[in-house]
């Protein structure tokens, strides 16, 4: 297993791995992947306190549950602990994919946009630092908080919004992308919020 360790890393590939060589990405350590791709056969571990950035612009997302595309191409099996973080940091308009897990916290920060193909669960904290993150006509499900240091969740009248976890959730800001009537339609917001948890709406729907 490759291990990365320690303070921000990159990785590039000049072909294809096809051997049971594994990755694991160590607390306190970030592995920015730019547009390259982790292949192998072996597994992807990305531990509590370890970061990575991923910046594939591919259209069926970043992360993917297949190995045709994306930053993680491991045919093994992938890992993603609680108290990790993903960042998407592309240079264009990046996707959202199935391969998106549910544990780590979120981070957009691509003035670009990313856009959700799929439906996505985030249990962890959802940051959006720059740009937005358009649910389109999918499923959003959040389990923890988010936070809206320069950014926004996007929506259309096909988007669906489900917010579960316990305590306060904090702000919630949908906004229109397209021109709508009304101004801020979508499809449905579920609140299922336990433990007497304020869901506070940031903008009229």
């Amino acid at each position: 297993t490759v291990r990365f360790d320690g303070a921000v890393q990159t990785y590039s590939n000049n072909s294809n791995i096809t051997t049971p060589v594994g990755f694991a990405v160590e607390s306190g350590s970030t592995l920015n992947l730019g547009t390259t791709f982790l292949t192998g056969t072996g597994a992807f571990t990305l531990l509590t306190g370890g970061v990575i950035i991923v910046g594939s612009t591919d259209a069926g997302g970043a992360l993917q549950l297949g190995t045709a595309g994306g930053n993680i191409r491991m045919s093994g099996t992938r890992t993603y602990q609680a108290g990790s973080t993903i960042i998407y940091n592309g240079t264009a308009t990046q996707s959202m994919g199935n391969g998106h897990p549910a544990s780590p916290n979120t981070t957009i920060d691509n003035d670009d946009s990313v856009y959700m193909v799929s439906s996505v669960t985030i249990n962890g904290v959802l940051t959006l630092q720059n740009g937005v993150l358009v649910i389109d006509n999918n499923t959003l499900t959040l389990g923890g908080t988010v936070s809206y240091p320069n950014g926004f969740m996007g929506i259309t009248s096909l988007s669906n919004v489900v917010i579960n976890g316990t305590g306060n959730f904090g702000q919630l800001i949908l906004a229109p992308v397209e021109t709508q009537i009304p101004p801020n339609p979508m499809n449905n917001l579920t609140i299922n919020r336990s433990g007497g948890g304020i869901v506070e709406l940031g903008l009229d729907l």
